[in-house]
């Protein structure tokens, strides 16, 4: 499988496996990573596009869902 020049999406990179991941694919074949964290300031990954992503939060900018009208008898 050749994997020369492919982007690169690491979920978690700034720390443990995931980090370790992202370094090596950096290092490797990749002609882009995006390296992902809960605070992106932790990630010190030279050449990866750090970004903001919590999954345990729900967005905040979400639409709420309306509310059904009641029917009056």
């Amino acid at each position: 499988m050749k994997l020369d020049g492919f982007i690169a999406l690491a979920i978690g990179a700034n720390r443990g496996m995931c980090r370790h991941f992202a370094k090596q694919m950096l290092k490797c074949c990749a002609a882009k990573a995006y390296a992902t964290a809960r605070q992106p300031v932790q990630i010190d990954l030279p050449g990866a596009a750090a970004l903001r992503l919590d999954i345990t939060t729900p967005p905040r900018s979400q639409p709420q869902p309306r509310q059904r009208p009641t029917r009056r008898s």
